[in-house]
């Protein structure tokens, strides 16, 4: 399943993002610096006071994508915790359940239900975090020899049914369901 978060550094709640952060084992004196260059902005008129900004990374800063990664980190450790077991490769690497980069989540699965059981994790994280996800981009595709989808073959987001492609795009690559 290929997940796409809706404007994914604009939608970060600072509290909870400076609580993953924490929970990462980033030193207070680091988060202290963090919260004070999310407390003030500078423009080309100068440095600005005190105004809420709750949400967003700081475009254009050299470390948001850093700090993003971190947040996102989170998912991916909530992943590994809640599902017992992602896709095979050997017995040197622990299964795979997801694949990051930046904003985008693959989820790997070898049943429905533990795929769906990722969707659930997903939609909790969201939840949590006050993240969106722009179901008009997710979609699945079912990697197999061949044949038609199963009727059980369903997936959801919450009351929402999630699409089932043939093809995908994925940082430059593009998918199959027989991976041809």
């Amino acid at each position: 399943m290929y997940v796409d978060f809706s404007k994914a550094v604009n939608q970060i709640n600072h509290t909870t993002l400076f609580q993953a952060l924490e929970h990462k084992g980033i030193h207070r004196r680091f988060l202290k610096v963090l919260k004070s260059m999310y407390s003030c902005v500078k423009t080309t008129a100068g440095i600005t006071g005190f105004f809420p900004y709750t949400i967003a990374t700081r475009h254009g800063d050299k470390s948001s994508s850093t700090i993003f990664d971190l947040f996102m980190d989170e998912l991916s450790s909530l992943l590994r915790v809640n599902c017992s077991t992602g896709i095979f490769i050997t017995e040197d690497i622990p299964d795979i359940i997801c694949l990051m980069f930046a904003d985008d989540v693959a989820n790997c699965a070898e049943t429905v239900v533990k795929l769906q059981q990722q969707i659930n994790i997903i939609d909790m994280f969201c939840i949590r975090t006050g993240m969106e996800i722009n179901l008009d981009k997710t979609e699945i595709i079912v990697f197999r020899n061949g044949g038609p989808l199963r009727r059980y073959e369903r997936w959801t987001y919450g009351n929402q049914t999630i699409n089932v492609t043939l093809l995908y795009k994925y940082i430059g690559l593009i998918f199959n369901p027989k991976l041809s």
